[in-house]
């Protein structure tokens, strides 16, 4: 969740083999639009990465009690990550 510090790795993003899912929150004020779309464009290269960007949340949208909570996208972050780890783990 957030992507916060991939920035340091997108040179090895073609290195990943197991699959992989980010989440990244377009309003979250630790990635700026500019890093946001390298993150997308690079982590998208790789078909064993599975990206998601929430329209209009904020870094910590999935934290019950973070003042940035956003329960619609939480709700499908978290739809997304059970089906992603029922898909590769079973």
């Amino acid at each position: 969740y957030y992507g916060v510090g991939i920035d340091s790795y997108l040179d090895e993003v073609h290195d990943i083999r197991t699959p992989a899912m980010i989440h990244i929150a377009e309003q979250d004020k630790l990635i700026p639009e500019t890093l946001r779309k390298k993150l997308l464009r690079n982590l998208g290269r790789n078909k064993a990465i599975q990206t998601h960007l929430y329209v209009g949340a904020g870094h910590g949208f999935a934290r019950p009690g973070d003042p940035q909570y956003d329960e619609a996208a939480a709700t499908e972050a978290n739809k997304r990550t059970e089906a992603f780890l029922e898909e590769t783990l079973f």
